[in-house]
């Protein structure tokens, strides 16, 4: 149905969905002239008032186009009224029911194409139909896209630029299912984000996922709003993260007219900074944690610093527990990038000195309690008498009372760890948050259990139900040894191998044990079948042919269905008894398959085992280092949820300091105190700034050799394209002669030649020359940011000082030496002979570029992101 309902409609026949069509034949022998002639033949009839006025689309008018659509394509209708919550009324000029299938005109057709000529062709329509800038996508896969945001994705600034001053919307929300993450397509759960064509619905996201600064500038400069939330709540900086750009998340931060704020939380309680570790971003991480620092020293490359803990700590100002934190998320991540993470400095710092605060103490605490439990428990055991009047003490002997008072004691000690420790963190924590830290600790999880079996043991003595209490008992020993693991994940020795044990049993262990319980299962039922006779033989005289000869013991291990499965167990571990097979019905038969079985259990899953184990083992072995830190950082979070509100909030008093700023809830905000070793010094990024300074004024100047000035205008707007006519301009193995008069700024002159003054401004073909002359060089030039938000764009206006210029007479290699002193600011000196004369012309150029031209390096000291006045401050480079 979707392909004859796209051979009828005329829209596909002028532009084609892949190649070809009418109005591109038309554009190619007629040009301009015949689009506007078709334009006027073609489509006046099809737009509103003649494409005169926009007309408002109402949600019934949407309502009315869609039940047509899905009756040509023979859909149901049970979805229409769901579209209701995302449709918003806009303004279009082309007929609802002259779309496509999609509701599409022939503008997104033609920006869709990724060709020029259907660029060029779009951007025609555009100026004589203004109003269908605002046209958007009505069907459910791409609803709510416009043609804004097909030019933002195919990075057209030319077809952006004339979409923004045609007033299309630029909080238009492209919001179909073609732009949701993966995850929720299938689940309609939000994960981790992911998605095809998941961009943040605005323009502005778009233009940040696909790193394109200037288009992001412009959009700004036409009232986007960076803080805007999407269907799931993300801001631009939420997209950064997840799409791992972390240059456009310091240029959005950092930007000079609407800084976007860090702190806008989505509607899965996460901020930029802890999606960033819910999803294992270091590199954006730890941009994050440099952005929002608060220098106070610096000495060549050591920095004093302070980390916000607002959304960093798990501790919140109240002592409560923050389980969104980034801290939090890092610790319970499970892949590689969360291990790095933990490795990151500030962790560590922070790690330490909660270390120092309260988890040091109470893991000592918990440490003596537990030793001194294993020792009554293990006293309890060694002298627990057989006798049932010993053990009731009706007839007790002396080390019958060393027994009781050491009983006595595992009481206690089970009475203060489950009634006073575990419920007071109930108490402090929500069962939901208990049960929550419980999973990242499974030896403390044990112990509880085994203390509660010790517990339960009471009222079993005293009902002198002595075998159920033996079974508790019996359950609770080795449960309490394990909580030794607990201890043991803090050193550094153990930390990795107790890491091991838990993988192998949660990952290993677990794998194994549901495939062979497939092949158990299937073969118990076999040789319960053929050997559940056995014992029955044995009884038979040694006259009947039937009876099994097999003396001294009676064969059990087949009667039923249980003991088979035990017996296989034990059979492919090792231990099985085959002349038992002789007693068997079909002795053929059963040896048969039980040679089938040797080669399935004991051969081929044990093996498999001891190598996923030694997978496991290599995994874990290769990344210690990594996996010690995560024990310990585990352990640490177990140990500050056994310790109250008021406890941990003087204990975050005591490892931060106060910073001069508020938090959203009006509580003071705390910092974490960092001395660290950077990577560059501030002299390094200064002399690094002033080099991108420098390349940026070269390739201007060499564009505008290379293909004049009004080419220029047109692409100085985009680096990579910059970057091509500035290659394609200067060649390594080329040196200019120099004899060839230069063209260049502080150039020098012969008195016949004059060099004109030149004015660009992007965005607009304005140029403006006048003749200067002056007998004076140019050795500085002045860079200035621009002056406000509604002003062109940011401005480089070299004024150069005046100094003289002298006559020289001195030999060629002199006159090298004094041209490689020179400061190469992208100036370049010829030196006439002594004898010639010498008139210098003043190069003065003044270009208006945009604010993403302006940043000299995206390795800059700390920005405030919020400033008095939205103009940067001006930067003087020499």
């Amino acid at each position: 149905n979707l392909y004859r309902e796209r051979e009828k409609n005329h829209l596909y026949k002028w532009v084609a969905v892949r190649k070809g069509g009418e109005l591109i034949n038309i554009y190619e022998r007629d040009g301009e002239e015949g689009v506007l002639k078709f334009a006027e033949e073609k489509l006046l009839t099809i737009l509103y008032d003649e494409g005169q006025n926009p007309k408002l689309v109402t949600y019934s008018d949407y309502i009315k186009w869609k039940k047509g659509v899905n009756v040509q394509l023979g859909l149901s209708e049970e979805s229409v009224d769901m579209q209701q919550s995302r449709f918003k009324e806009h303004y279009a000029l082309w007929k609802l029911n002259k779309r496509g299938v999609e509701g599409e005109n022939l503008i997104h057709l033609l920006l869709n194409r990724e060709q020029q000529v259907c660029y060029e062709i779009a951007r025609i329509l555009l100026k004589r139909f203004p109003g269908m800038a605002n046209d958007i996508y009505l069907g459910d896969e791409q609803f709510g896209q416009s043609a804004l945001h097909l030019a933002i994705v195919h990075d057209d600034y030319e077809t952006v630029s004339l979409l923004l001053n045609s007033k299309a919307d630029v909080n238009a929300r492209a919001c179909g299912n073609f732009f949701l993450p993966e995850d929720f397509k299938l689940t309609n759960k939000i994960t981790d984000y992911q998605g095809y064509a998941y961009y943040g619905e605005y323009p502005l996201a778009f233009a940040a996922c696909f790193g394109n600064k200037d288009i992001y500038d412009l959009l700004i400069q036409f009232g986007a709003n960076p803080n805007l939330q999407d269907s799931f709540g993300n801001t631009i900086l939420h997209m950064c993260v997840i799409n791992y750009s972390s240059s456009m998340y310091s240029y959005a931060v950092r930007h000079w007219a609407k800084p976007a704020d860090p702190h806008v939380v989505n509607h899965a309680g996460f901020t930029p900074l802890t999606l960033a570790t819910k999803l294992g971003r270091k590199q954006i991480f730890e941009e994050m944690l440099e952005i929002m620092k608060v220098e106070f020293w610096r000495f060549s490359d050591m920095t004093c610093s302070a980390y916000p803990l607002n959304t960093l700590d798990t501790i919140q100002p109240d002592g409560s527990t923050n389980y969104d934190s980034a801290l939090m998320t890092v610790i319970n991540g499970s892949t590689p990038e969360h291990l790095d993470m933990i490795g990151s400095e500030v962790i560590q710092r922070l790690l330490a000195d909660k270390w120092k605060a309260f988890a040091q103490r109470k893991l000592i605490e918990r440490l003596v309690l537990l030793i001194v439990q294993l020792i009554t428990l293990s006293i309890v055991v060694y002298i627990r008498p057989t006798e049932l009047p010993r053990l009731y003490m009706e007839d007790p002997q002396w080390d019958d009372y060393i027994r009781t008072a050491c009983e006595l004691l595992t009481i206690l000690n089970c009475i203060f760890f489950v009634g006073y420790q575990q419920l007071g963190e109930i108490r402090t924590q929500g069962m939901r948050g208990y049960l929550r830290n419980l999973k990242t600790a499974p030896a403390k999880a044990v112990f509880c259990i085994a203390n509660l079996f010790l517990l339960l043991c009471i009222p079993f003595r005293l009902m002198k139900k002595h075998e159920i209490e033996e079974a508790l008992f019996v359950f609770a020993l080795p449960g309490s040894w394990i909580f030794l693991l607990f201890f043991a994940r803090s050193a550094k020795l153990t930390g990795p191998f107790v890491q091991m044990i838990y993988s192998m049993i949660a990952g290993d262990m677990i794998r194994f044990a549901i495939i062979s319980a497939i092949f158990l299962v299937s073969f118990s039922q076999v040789f319960y079948f053929v050997g559940k006779d056995m014992d029955a033989k044995q009884k038979l005289e040694d006259t009947n042919p039937h009876a099994c000869r097999i003396s001294g013991y009676t064969i059990y291990t087949y009667n039923t269905f249980p003991e088979t499965f035990i017996t296989l167990f034990r059979a492919s571990m090792g231990g099985y008894d085959y002349e038992e097979f002789s007693c068997a019905n079909y002795q053929a038969l059963t040896k048969t398959l039980f040679v089938l079985y040797m080669f399935v259990m004991p051969i081929m899953m044990i093996n498999i085992l001891i190598a996923m184990m030694g997978n496991t083992y290599t995994t874990v072995i290769a990344q210690a280092e990594k996996a010690w830190r995560q024990q310990y950082a585990q352990i640490v979070m177990v140990l500050e949820r056994s310790v109250g509100k008021e406890r941990l909030a003087a204990s975050q008093l005591e490892y931060s300091i106060r910073l001069d700023q508020e938090g959203s809830s009006g509580m003071e905000v705390r910092g974490l105190m960092v001395i660290k070793q950077t990577k560059k010094t501030r002299a390094r990024q200064r002399k690094q700034a002033i080099y991108n300074w420098k390349t940026i004024g070269r390739k201007v100047i060499h564009t505008i050799d290379k293909v004049g000035t009004e080419q220029a205008v047109l692409l100085l707007h985009g680096h990579d394209r910059l970057d091509r006519v500035y290659e394609d301009h200067v060649q390594p193995e080329k040196v200019p002669s120099r004899s060839r008069t230069p063209t260049r700024i502080g150039t020098t002159l012969n008195s016949s030649k004059r060099l004109k003054t030149t004015t660009m401004v992007v965005g607009a073909a304005v140029t403006n020359t006048h003749e200067v002359r002056t007998d004076e060089a140019v050795n500085s030039m002045l860079l200035s940011a621009p002056p406000s938000l509604s002003g062109e764009g940011a401005t480089m206006d070299w004024q150069p000082s005046i100094t003289p210029v002298e006559e020289r007479s001195e030999a060629k290699s002199q006159e090298d030496r004094s041209e490689a002193s020179t400061p190469n600011l992208g100036i370049h000196r010829t030196t006439p002979k002594a004898d010639s004369p010498i008139r210098v012309v003043e190069y003065s150029r003044t270009i208006r570029v945009r604010a993403a031209d302006t940043i000299p390096s995206i390795e800059l000291p700390n920005i405030p992101t919020k400033q008095t006045s939205s103009t940067p401050p001006h930067r003087a480079v020499s």
